[in-house]
């Protein structure tokens, strides 16, 4: 560990904010010097990141397999994982990172000055013979490139960012007989030529995002393939038989494989596989079924299992032995379109269930489909679980979640038969200051047709429920017309196409910074809304009742307000709260009258957009908004502005009329209305007023 002890002592001396100031050369030797200090296996995997372009987006998994690839062949790449992005990114070697729901990063970007140096650590470190693909043919069987090398020597064959598909082109890929990383991603290549089988050093091969449907039984020679991405590849219907001849394979990515209809049997032969985020069973012998997991001991991350209506009894399930893999996310879903045709009565929905119970560190929790009665106990017992999704489960009663001390997003989705939410799913409390999901931070109801009750539970004091949480969305809940009180940690609101009663909650809901309320019939007075007087941000979208607003007097907190798609609204007059900056009006064919009131003149209003409002003529009292910076107004055919209320907004910098030919033809005509105002567009031309 001698290392460690050097890495810091030269690295954390380095502020490479400080260091990114230093003219180039000086800033890239600094640079250069703490890549020296670095470790083996992260010298490289740094290096690697060169070969792509300046300000690309770096995927993880991309890098730490194509490091493995090249690693591989000098035998020291047993510390490659994703740890080692994680350290060059404690290291600031990398920025911009986004991350999954576990908290595991996604991707990442390499700054312009660190990617040079890379690019000389690249030439040094790996002696990397690359090779950049330009123009590819739809079977991949032909292509051009550009190298450092003669093709027979290239080892990494990558996509060049300006892919040309088709073409007349130059080479095959029987050619690079020395190729272990082969990377034709997002080529729109719709078939793998059968040659594909000569490149016998290939360890690493991605086809994600591409158009394939099947790949050749050749595939299944290639003896040292590690990695195998097909992710993304809709059209994906099928693997071939013998691809249990892959012993080498480490990760079978067939994430978002949506057309796939079942991998075949003998998935268990890849004793060293790490990921596989998912497995679809078949009803064939033929086809993958859950035991094939029992050897996959090493498998960890992500792992979704459908058609699950296919497992072949209980002790299948078993033997999957999910409690010995190390998953982070498990989907686990069952396929009502065939269940309903195939099960029989000696499927046990709940026993197959309980057998998949996995290990207790699981972070991301998804079901779909399942109709058992009820659900196992251990799904109460998932301590770590910080996102929990269940979707078009037959059940009556939820899972107990609330006990659950680290849950932050909870989803319910389609669950046809649940009638009321109450202390089934808030869990067995010790002591009355026990707290109820104390760490949520997201609830989603969705398409819940039957829930008419949502309980408190009678918590005698109101932050013991939900104490943390920030987001709440209520959609296709008809029948729910009462929300418990939650403590004023909630800001963020969405209620749709549900009950308009719902809406008399709103009265508890004292702090809420935005609400959305869509696709709703109201009724119930809007004067409800006036409750939230701390809003910063209300949205009403294709309200369905004909309605008068007048609003904005009780809203003195308001910055942005929009009305769109309420066909239905015949007016609007508002007295403006000095708070509102934003007003966005869209999409209301009935709507004939736009007023502002000049009892209060705001002097915050700075963006007005009215748009697809046939029957607005004007805004009333608009010279009143004397901040106003950004007008824009279009699809109003019969839209007036006079001479006067232009001249009174000053601080206009940016006008846009379209769809309103009078008023497009008077102020070409007449530039004099507009010549102080920096940006014109009136139609789909930005015009010069001082011309």
């Amino acid at each position: 560990m001698r290392y460690h002890s050097k890495l810091r002592e030269l690295v954390s001396s380095v502020d490479f904010s400080d260091v990114m100031r230093l003219p180039a050369p000086d800033a890239s030797a600094v640079i250069l010097m703490c890549v020296w200090a670095l470790p083996r296996h992260l010298r490289h995997c740094f290096a690697l990141c060169s070969i792509f372009p300046k300000g690309y987006p770096l995927n993880t998994q991309k890098i730490i397999r194509m490091s493995i690839a090249h690693l591989d062949c000098y035998h020291y790449f047993s510390d490659i994982d994703d740890s080692c992005i994680d350290q060059l990114i404690s290291m600031s070697f990398f920025t911009d990172v986004t991350y999954n729901d576990c908290g595991e990063v996604v991707d990442f970007r390499m700054p312009d000055l660190i990617h040079t140096t890379a690019e000389d650590v690249a030439r040094i470190v790996l002696e990397l013979k690359l090779g950049r693909i330009y123009s590819i043919g739809d079977d991949a069987a032909t292509l051009s490139f550009v190298g450092n090398c003669e093709s027979e020597d290239v080892e990494t064959l990558i996509l060049a960012p300006t892919i040309y598909l088709g073409g007349v082109l130059d080479c095959s890929l029987a050619q690079f007989l020395d190729l272990h990383s082969l990377d034709l991603s997002c080529s729109g290549i719709r078939m793998l030529s059968e040659d594909i089988c000569a490149l016998e050093e290939l360890r690493y091969l991605n086809l994600s995002y591409t158009l394939i449907e099947m790949l050749p039984d050749s595939i299944t020679d290639l003896s040292e393939l590690r990695t195998l991405d097909l992710s993304w590849c809709y059209h994906l219907k099928a693997l071939p038989e013998r691809l249990r001849n892959l012993t080498q394979m480490r990760h079978l990515d067939l994430y978002r494989c949506e057309s796939l209809s079942h991998l075949p049997s003998g998935i268990g032969y890849f004793e060293n596989l790490t990921s596989m985020p998912l497995l679809v069973l078949g009803n064939d012998s033929d086809c993958a079924c859950l035991g094939d997991l029992q050897r996959l001991n090493k498998l960890r991350g992500r792992l979704e299992i459908r058609n699950l209506e296919n497992a072949r009894g209980t002790s299948d399930a078993k033997s999957a032995e999910l409690r010995f893999k190390n998953l982070d996310h498990l989907g686990l879903s069952w396929s009502w379109s065939s269940s309903s045709q195939s099960m029989g009565d000696e499927y046990d929905w709940f026993e197959v269930l309980e057998e998949l119970e996995p290990n207790e560190r699981l972070k991301v929790l998804d079901l779909t489909g399942y109709m058992g009665s009820k659900f196992p106990r251990w799904i109460s017992f998932m301590y770590n679980l910080i996102k929990i999704s269940i979707s078009d489960c037959g059940c009556e009663k939820l899972p107990a979640l609330g006990q659950l001390p680290r849950l932050e997003e909870l989803q319910l989705k389609g669950m046809r038969y649940i009638k009321r939410i109450g202390p089934e799913i808030y869990g067995d409390r010790d002591g009355e200051h026990d707290v109820t999901f104390p760490s949520l931070k997201k609830l989603g109801l969705y398409d819940l047709p039957m829930l008419f009750e949502w309980s408190d539970y009678d918590l005698r004091h109101s932050s013991l429920l939900f104490p943390r949480l920030e987001t709440l969305t209520v959609e296709g809940c008809p029948q729910l017309r009462y929300m418990p009180y939650y403590p004023n940690t909630l800001l963020h609101l969405t209620v749709c196409n549900s009950s308009g009663g719902i809406l008399q909650s709103l009265t508890r809901f004292g702090v809420l910074c935005s609400v959305l309320i869509k696709d709703m019939e109201i009724d119930v007075p809007l004067t409800y809304l006036t409750s939230l007087c701390n809003v910063q941000k209300l949205v009403l979208f294709n309200i369905k009742d004909e309605l008068t607003i007048r609003l904005l007097a009780e809203f003195p907190n308001l910055v942005h307000l929009g009305i769109l798609h309420c066909h239905q609204l015949r007016s609007i007059r508002f007295f403006i709260s000095p708070s509102l900056e934003k007003l966005h009006i869209s999409d209301c064919p009935n709507l004939s009258l736009i007023g502002v009131t000049s009892y209060s003149i705001s002097s915050h209003l700075k963006e007005l957009v009215v748009e697809d409002c046939p029957l607005v003529t004007q805004v009333e009292n608009m010279s009143s908004c004397l901040s106003l910076r950004k007008l824009i107004i279009k699809g109003c055919s019969e839209f007036k502005i006079d001479h006067g209320e232009l001249n009174d907004l000053k601080k206009l910098e940016y006008l846009l009329i379209s769809g309103c030919p009078n008023l497009e033809r008077r102020l070409r005509k007449d530039t004099s209305l507009i010549s102080r105002i920096p940006c014109v567009i009136l139609g789909d031309r930005k015009v010069s007023p001082h011309v």
